[in-house]
């Protein structure tokens, strides 16, 4: 980016720094004060100058790199399902504190720390569900569910049906793909 400064702050800014300058290595009382103050006033121009621009960058930089961290946190996660996990252990994984890891992903995903944790577990148990023959309690167990019963239940509010009732659909479903295929 290329910002331009308006002749009335470039002559604004001149004077200060002409100011500072001039009295650079004085050893007269309150110089040191002086010049902190004139450079405060300074830094204050600037930014007053190009606070939209300076915002508008760091809300860029600040997106971009709580992406980031959230990415990490999904790989995190999808490397750790069937753990006990919390956000202080993911935080620490990221080596960023827990509350700002909570605040990324709510900024991020608009979700808490347990919704996505809870979403990728399910979405985890239904790719189980559909391409392997273990039972509901084992899925549940592998994704990080200690209570079958709990992850039924859950599953159920998730998608309108029970882990078994979402397996025969599926497999239901691509039988008759795989005999629609057959037939051209």
């Amino acid at each position: 980016m290329r910002y331009e400064c308006d002749p009335c702050l470039t002559e604004k800014l001149q004077g200060i720094w002409t100011s500072l300058i001039e009295r650079n290595g004085s050893q007269s009382l309150g110089a040191e004060q002086y010049a902190r103050a004139q450079l405060s006033i300074l830094l204050l121009e600037v930014v007053e100058a190009f606070e939209s621009e300076i915002v508008e960058v760091a809300e860029m930089e600040q997106h971009e790199g709580a992406s980031d961290k959230i990415d990490e946190l999904r790989q995190f996660i999808d490397a750790n399902l069937a753990e006990r996990l919390s956000i202080h252990e993911a935080a620490r994984h990221l080596a960023i504190s827990s509350s700002c890891l909570a605040a990324r992903i709510k900024r991020v995903t608009g979700q808490t720390f347990g919704e996505l944790l809870l979403k990728a577990r399910l979405q985890h148990a239904r790719e189980l569900l559909i391409y392997t023959d273990r039972r509901v309690s084992q899925v549940a167990f592998e994704c990080g569910f200690d209570d079958h019963a709990y992850f039924s239940r859950r599953f159920r509010q998730d998608l309108g049906m029970s882990p078994l009732e979402f397996r025969r659909r599926q497999l239901s479903e691509i039988d008759l793909s795989a005999i629609s295929a057959q037939r051209h």
